[in-house]
């Protein structure tokens, strides 16, 4: 991450694509005029997105600042490799990730979550999950616990009918696998910003 002062991106931020905004709390800090952040600086990531940060006095404080402005997504995938893969995409989009493994891991992360007052945003959930429980069985516990969860739902298993009827099951959105970082982003986007996909 490259740090940038506020005196060299004063003029730019006001360009910064909607779609380079991982979140509508980092659009809204970037809106305001730059005079009125002391302690404000910006920080463009490895491809090239700018966001507005608030720095403080410590560390500490930075990164609580921090976590605290980010938009939080829960993704559950049984697939080592798909889970890491799809957290560190999340991760470059700016998004605060928290990683399940099955149903009930990713039950009780949302859970946690909301009892400590900073619930997730968003959760994409793997539909089958061998020997635990996948999304169809996971976004009905995610439902009684918070009815306007938003979830997306994420598969290869074209023929199932949880697929093809996403809706009917309480998914917001579709992620079909293979996905691209793009597609994520999108998808993603869209149930945050319209609350469906």
């Amino acid at each position: 991450m490259i740090s940038i002062s506020t005196e060299q991106l004063k003029d730019e931020i006001e360009q910064v694509p909607r779609e380079h905004n991982a979140s509508r709390k980092t659009k809204k800090r970037c809106a305001q005029p730059v005079d009125s952040a002391p302690h404000s600086a910006f920080q463009i990531d490895r491809k090239g997105n700018i966001t507005c940060v608030k720095t403080s006095e410590t560390k500490t404080d930075e990164k609580a600042n921090s976590s605290a402005d980010k938009v939080r997504v829960l993704l559950m995938d049984d697939d080592e490799m798909i889970r890491e893969t799809a957290g560190q995409m999340l991760d470059d989009m700016g998004y605060e990730v928290g990683l399940a493994r099955a149903g009930s891991e990713a039950i009780k992360l949302y859970e946690d979550a909301m009892q400590a007052g900073n619930p997730f945003d968003a959760v994409i959930l793997d539909l089958t999950v061998p020997g635990g429980l996948g999304g169809k069985e996971t976004i009905i516990a995610l439902i009684e616990t918070d009815p306007a969860v938003k979830a997306i739902q994420s598969s290869g298993s074209y023929n199932n009918p949880v697929f093809r009827n996403f809706r009917e099951y309480g998914f917001s959105a579709l992620l079909p696998k293979p996905y691209k970082m793009e597609d994520l982003r999108e998808t993603l986007q869209k149930v945050l910003l319209r609350g469906s996909g």
